[in-house]
């Protein structure tokens, strides 16, 4: 009896042996993807298609774009045992993605995931390169639409904006001069509001580096509906229209209001898109862009009025040395403000100056920039203390008032010309938001091991990743293999799981992994023994 009863403990003893090696490998494993891990499509997929090596239920499951945006919805999702399927709503424009998952495993066990692909017509590596020159070209030519457009719009908030502050601040134009004020605001309303709807359909074009004509169908525009660019044409259009109206409103009480309001607008759609929304630390960023459109504004937008006031007129009203009076007495400390919170943006968005790239459309644009604006304080202030003191000693002396009128005139069309600049190098990418080409990190794990990161970023997106290991006494770590895991938790990126391939001393990784912005967290594993290992993690920005 006691033999028996022994037999079958020792058979159930070994069933139960037996199946702890099942349980151990009964998470959910990715066996295969449509497109694959890295792979290079030459056209969209319809879907993306995951299949594990056993029945899953999906937690969350989406497609990002470059930008880490997510792309599909939570409807898009379905599963049916081990195939879990995200459809594509459209069709992807050539590019990066990154498909990111977390799934439920029959054992109730929660395993994640993600993997690149890319979209685009390629044929090996020329084929690679074919396909980016010619993104890169459409690229150029959707900028350079992007900031002309950016230029009109901006010229004919700055102005209309400048306009109202003038009115608000200084005086409401004369009778005579009324009707010109609002001939000016109006065309400003009508060229501003075109700009302002036509860079949603050429944000879209950017976006999906599309061909120009495509600009005439409406997946470009849906696509810029989803853009912060549509959010700034949302307000900039009526703050345009409501400027307009203020200006031709002769009761003060009412005008008031419709100016306030407008520009209230106007600064709003200044600020939500662009490098305003994105600068950091918001609550130092974002007071300081608004004082500053809005102090250019001023001064820019009082220029044609004051220009006006200079004109000969048979009314009887203020002279124009009154007028220049009161606009100088706010020039002298919105020019303070303008000069201390452009300051403030411009540490915030470059960071150091040995981050400044000579040569670099940003440096020119923002040196082209410096030139004009010093060029508008060189006659401003000879404006202020040079002919004013003269038309103030002899107000009816012929000379002095027109040489104030072509100053101000040239004043209005060099600071058209810095609206042009300010369009262009909101379209170039401020230093302090770029990625090193190469980013390095020395780590050491708990036992003075030394790891040496380093990742270099191509403009194409791919990333070349290697490791260098060390032990505590300097000499090289040779470990049996090296693993490397990836994450973004901010972008809703899962883990992505590589082995390094051994180069020398080195140990190295080639991929499009690190393809979306954003703070990303590097862990290396390097198994050193079979029961040794050390763990290297960093935290590494990626900004594109």
């Amino acid at each position: 009896m006691h033999r028996i009863a022994g037999r079958a403990l020792a058979a159930l003893l070994l069933l139960a042996l037996g199946w702890v090696p099942s349980a151990a490998h009964a998470h959910a494993v990715l066996e295969s993807a449509q497109p694959g891990d890295g792979a290079v499509v030459a056209q969209s997929p319809a879907e993306v298609s995951l299949r594990f090596n056993e029945a899953i239920s999906p937690v969350f499951a989406r497609v990002l774009g470059a930008d880490g945006k997510p792309l599909t919805l939570p409807a898009d999702i379905s599963a049916e045992n081990n195939r879990l399927t995200i459809r594509l709503g459209k069709p992807l424009p050539p590019g990066t993605y990154m498909v990111s998952y977390r799934v439920v495993s029959a054992d109730t066990h929660v395993v994640g995931g993600a993997f690149p692909f890319v979209v685009g017509k390629t044929s090996g590596t020329n084929g690679m390169n074919a396909a980016l020159a010619d993104a890169d070209s459409r690229d150029d030519l959707w900028n350079t639409l992007i900031i002309i457009d950016r230029a009109i719009e901006l010229a004919a908030l700055l102005i209309a904006s400048g306009g109202a502050l003038f009115i608000l601040l200084v005086e409401p134009p004369s009778q005579q001069h009324r009707r010109t004020i609002s001939q000016l605001t109006g065309w400003c309303a009508i060229g501003g509001v075109i700009a302002a709807l036509l860079s949603i359909g050429l944000q879209g074009g950017l976006m999906a580096g599309a061909a120009p004509a495509e600009l005439l169908g409406a997946n470009l525009w849906q696509m810029g509906i989803g853009s912060t660019r549509a959010l700034s044409a949302a307000f900039a259009v009526p703050a345009l229209i409501l400027l307009w109206f203020g200006a031709q409103t002769v009761t003060r009480g009412p005008a008031s209001a419709l100016l306030l309001i407008g520009l209230a607008a106007a600064a709003a759609s200044l600020v939500v898109a662009g490098h305003g929304a994105t600068v950091e630390p918001r609550w130092l960023a974002l007071p300081a862009w608004i004082i500053h459109v809005l102090v250019a504004a001023f001064w820019i937008g009082s220029l044609p009025p004051l220009l006006l006031s200079l004109q000969p007129t048979q009314n009887v009203g203020n002279s124009p040395r009154d007028s220049l009076t009161r606009f100088s007495r706010l020039a002298i400390p919105a020019v303070v403000l303008l000069i201390v919170a452009g300051a403030c943006m411009a540490a915030l968005q470059i960071g150091t100056v040995e981050a400044l790239t000579p040569g670099s459309a940003y440096v020119t644009a923002l040196i082209v920039k410096l030139v004009l604006v010093a060029v508008l304080l060189i006659l401003a202030v000879r404006n202020r203390y040079i002919l004013m003191p003269r038309l103030a000693r002899a107000p009816n002396q012929g000379a002095i008032t027109t040489s104030l009128s072509r100053t101000i005139a040239l004043e209005f069309v060099i600071g058209l010309a810095v609206i042009a600049a300010a369009a262009t190098l909101a379209q170039q990418q401020p230093p302090a938001a770029q990625t090193p080409a190469l980013i390095e990190r020395a780590i050491s794990d708990d036992h003075g091991n030394h790891a040496r990161l380093s990742i270099r970023l191509d403009p194409s997106g791919l990333a070349h990743i290697s490791v260098r290991l060390s032990k505590s006494s300097g000499e090289t770590l040779k470990p049996l293999d090296v693993s490397l895991e990836l994450s973004n938790t901010g972008a809703g990126v899962e883990p992505l799981l590589r082995k390094l391939r051994s180069a020398g001393d080195e140990y190295r990784y080639d991929g499009r992994d690190l393809s979306i912005p954003g703070q990303w967290s590097v862990r290396i594993e390097a198994a050193v023994t079979d029961f040794e290992q050390s763990v290297f993690t960093a935290e590494v920005p990626v900004r594109r």
